[in-house]
């Protein structure tokens, strides 16, 4: 099958998720074309895409670029001289809506259109009264749409009143990677990985860090890159631990930072999937975070992390001082998480769910050009 996945170019989760389907399809045959407006930064080593770049000219008449536009170009041309079958969007605005576009340029020979929701497409973007009725007619108009968690599917009837099928796939991450050992904790270490966004309550990571400090000796490191990541600094020296908090700015993969960390800090006010924390549990790190949205789908409370309603800070700070005063429970709560992303969000299952996605979609294209 010949695939045309489209994603932001940065290392947001909605494009880690597209880019690890993306390899995961291309090493087991699939032709995947990886398209964005520049390289994807978070693109995986040896990922067997082939990656194409949609040129996005500006004009002195245009006020902004128009994105949307040049990606329906440069994806209708791709469709057509490579005889895609599926085009795969990852995100509503503006990979959908440029993919529904594309399908209209090319007409019957269009490929299915897969639509693939995470996030801030329905909670942030897509609500907004400038995008709400264009996020939904895209959505409508795709051939399939997935979701990454059952409470975004929820989400999408709800805040954007899509009346359609919708799958819920969740993200997923290569559990062939070894959890990691035991950290030795001669001063353990806390983290918090985002894309420090202010959904993400960075700062409350802070807040949470700080309560913990103030009792025992530990180290807080920030994983990620964004515009509140200042503030949760600025945070840090206001409150006396900044040096105690260190910053690592964007990578593309955490696994290696999170091999020394005892616990992961996910105190998110909206978390549609939560694929740090998913990421984290992976390896064998217990995750304290909100009980919001589809974090829940991803942590077992109680089993593979603890979870407090957004803004509890003192019952958040008051967990991580109990497991990290009790390494056999926090350990034991590691090794449950793994085995719970092994048996329930393991590439292969996640991979073989999307071949199902696909074929149905193709099929139904071609019911409806064959009508």
């Amino acid at each position: 099958m010949k695939i045309a996945l489209l994603c932001h170019p940065g290392i947001g989760g909605s494009a880690r998720s597209a880019l690890l389907l993306g390899r995961a399809l291309a090493e087991t045959g699939d032709t995947v074309y990886a398209m964005s407006t520049a390289v994807p930064a978070g693109m995986p080593p040896e990922h067997g895409m082939q990656v194409r770049v949609a040129e996005v000219p500006g004009h002195p008449v245009l006020d902004k670029e128009p994105v949307t536009l040049a990606v329906a170009g440069a994806l209708a041309r791709l469709a057509r001289h490579e005889h895609i079958d599926v085009i795969h969007a990852h995100f509503a605005l503006p990979w959908a809506a440029a993919g529904v576009m594309a399908c209209e340029l090319l007409g019957k020979r269009a490929p299915a259109l897969v639509a693939t929701l995470h996030g801030s497409d329905v909670f942030g973007i897509g609500t907004h009264p400038a995008y709400v009725e264009t996020t939904r007619f895209a959505l409508e108009r795709a051939t399939a749409v997935t979701a990454v968690s059952a409470a975004l599917k929820d989400a999408s009837r709800s805040e954007l009143g899509l009346d359609r099928d919708i799958e819920v796939v969740p993200n997923f991450v290569r559990t062939a990677r070894a959890p990691r050992a035991a950290p030795a904790e001669k001063v353990p270490v806390l983290a918090h990985a985002s894309t420090f966004r202010a959904v993400k309550r960075p700062a409350d990571a802070v807040e949470v860090f700080a309560r913990v400090r103030h009792d025992r000796k530990a180290v807080l490191r920030l994983i990620g890159d964004g515009p509140e990541l200042q503030t949760a600094m600025a945070r840090a020296k206001a409150l006396g631990v900044a040096d105690d908090v260190e910053a690592t700015g964007a990578v593309s993969d955490i696994g290696p930072l999170l091999e020394d960390v005892s616990i992961l800090l996910s105190p998110s006010e909206r978390e549609a999937f939560g694929l740090a924390a998913l990421e984290a549990q992976a390896l064998g790190v217990p995750v304290i975070g909100s009980a919001v949205d589809g974090l829940p789908e991803v942590i077992a409370h109680g089993v593979t992390g603890i979870l407090h309603p957004p803004g509890d800070l003192d019952a958040m700070a008051a967990s991580a001082r109990r497991l990290l005063g009790a390494p056999a429970e926090r350990e034991a709560m590691g090794r449950a998480a793994r085995a719970r992303v092994c048996e329930r969000f393991d590439e292969a299952r996640a991979v073989s769910r999307y071949r199902a996605v696909y074929a149905a979609a193709a099929r139904r294209r071609l019911a409806s050009t064959a009508a």
